[in-house]
């Protein structure tokens, strides 16, 4: 990963924040928190990017259509977990 220069509001994950850290001395970050406000519209974002590369990378490793469904609905199961909401268990994909 390069750092580029320039503003722009993205995500800090773990491989940004190495470059961050490794770079302080270069460049002044200023960054911050997720507004609350926004943050499942922001985190749904990265996230879905995430799983579409995800996806990618079953598809491009021979996963059947089966596998990859299998692994959305691991997501969705993660979810109905986590929140302790089973309709969203109605939302998996058959």
């Amino acid at each position: 990963m390069v750092l580029k220069t320039g503003l722009y509001e993205q995500i800090i994950d773990q491989a940004l924040g190495a470059l961050l850290e490794a770079s302080k001395d270069e460049y002044i970050a200023d960054t911050g928190k997720i507004d609350k406000e926004e943050a499942s519209f922001v985190l749904a974002n990265y996230t879905s990017e995430i799983i579409k590369k995800g996806l990618d990378h079953l598809k491009d490793n021979h996963k059947s259509l089966d596998e990859q469904i299998a692994f959305i609905n691991k997501l969705i199961s993660s979810i109905v977990h986590e929140t302790g909401n089973h309709d969203f268990s109605k939302m998996s994909v058959d």
